[in-house]
């Protein structure tokens, strides 16, 4: 297994963060976001297509020698194929995340949760389709 790496992005959130392993995407959670995270789960809004496809898997199933502090938990993300950046997208796909972000925090209000922050980095593009990617953006109100 080639060793984890952090994804440098990925460094504001103090209960979630996004490593690698091999080929796999993971997010590796504090307590209060394995909470979260839970909440999430047991609220149906993690079904949603438009959020990123993701599972909780086993603290030791991943090497997280990169990791400063062990998780409370570990979840694992589908990857998205092609990575792109706010910046290089059409007015429309800007748009289009907009939309998203606004939607799913109206749809989380309704669970008694919240996005705790709203940038359009929290969202790729499958094809044409917007998918919020930040799972660990979601808390209980």
């Amino acid at each position: 297994m080639q060793p984890a790496g952090l994804e440098p992005g990925s460094f504001r959130d103090p209960e979630s963060r996004v490593f690698y392993s091999g080929d796999e995407v993971y997010r590796a959670l504090s307590a209060d976001g394995l909470a979260d995270f839970n909440a999430l789960k047991e609220s149906g809004l993690l079904e949603d297509e438009r959020i990123v496809r993701t599972e909780q898997v086993e603290n030791g199933a991943v090497d997280r020698s990169l990791l400063v502090h062990e998780p409370a938990g570990v979840l694992r993300h589908e990857r998205i194929p092609f990575v792109s950046y706010p910046y290089e997208w059409t007015f429309s796909m800007l748009k289009d995340a907009a939309l998203l972000q606004l939607d799913l925090l109206l749809a989380s209000l309704e669970k008694d949760m919240v996005l705790k922050d709203s940038t359009p980095y929290n969202v790729q593009f499958k094809g044409a389709r917007p998918v919020f990617v930040d799972v660990g953006s979601f808390e209980r109100l």
